[in-house]
């Protein structure tokens, strides 16, 4: 069963393991893992996906080997949400423009190669995992690890009333000591690298500086950049 917050939105049941479960199944063999982050057309569960960042691995006690990357952009079902496109820059035009001389679906929900690619995985990953996971078909089937919620009692940011709040992607991946440029977060070409990191540390306890980068060109950074600020 689903159930309903105060604002009669509609909240996933998404299954969320815990970073020991991890371990303890990674102690027993190779486990495919694969690390998504999503951009949304829109602040809601509903809302579709505007750009889906993937990252799949096979991994194993001993070594963490890359098998599938890819990063997408499609066309909302919607019209664009003003909101959200001031978060991630990916107004209409942008996006047509990303989506220039490529072979894949408008839409996310259509994309059955990145879909297999999330079930094909013994987990999936993700900063957000209730967010996320919510935008992925037959969610119900997979098992979900959140770099977010399992970074609460770690980061301890608090809120006023002094509980502790959700960490930031930026926050966590600074407090695993990652190096990254702020101005290209909500990307998700950068925040699936960001969370690849950031679990990769937190399972295999890696300690050396490490520089996440953008793969964008910087002519197309600019144009983001300046869809943000046309919006603000």
């Amino acid at each position: 069963m689903e159930k309903t917050d105060k604002n009669t939105l509609t909240v996933p049941q998404i299954k969320i393991v815990s970073l020991h479960d991890v371990k303890r199944r990674l102690n027993q063999g190779e486990m495919s893992i694969a690390v998504v982050d999503f951009e949304t057309n829109g602040l809601d569960y509903d809302r579709s996906v505007v750009s889906c960042g993937i990252l799949s691995f096979l991994c194993s006690p001993t070594s963490w080997i890359l098998r599938y990357q890819a990063t997408r952009y499609y066309l909302p079902r919607e019209p664009v949400d003003p909101r959200a496109c001031r978060i991630h820059g990916l107004s209409e035009r942008v996006l047509r423009s990303l989506r220039s001389e490529i072979n894949y679906p408008d839409q996310f929900v259509d994309d059955t190669e990145i879909t297999e690619q999330l079930h094909w995985a013994d987990l999936v990953v993700s900063h957000n995992a209730v967010f996320d996971g919510a935008h992925i078909a037959k969610h119900e089937q997979i098992d979900f690890f959140c770099t977010m919620r399992s970074n609460v009692s770690r980061l301890r940011r608090k809120r006023k009333n002094d509980s502790y709040r959700f960490p930031s992607l930026s926050e966590t991946a600074s407090y695993y000591d990652i190096r990254f440029d702020s101005s290209s977060l909500h990307r998700s070409d950068l925040d699936v690298q960001l969370t690849a990191e950031i679990f990769r540390r937190m399972v295999f306890g890696f300690q050396r500086t490490t520089t996440v980068r953008t793969s964008f060109t910087s002519d197309l950074a600019d144009e983001l950049i300046d869809s943000r600020r046309a919006l603000r």
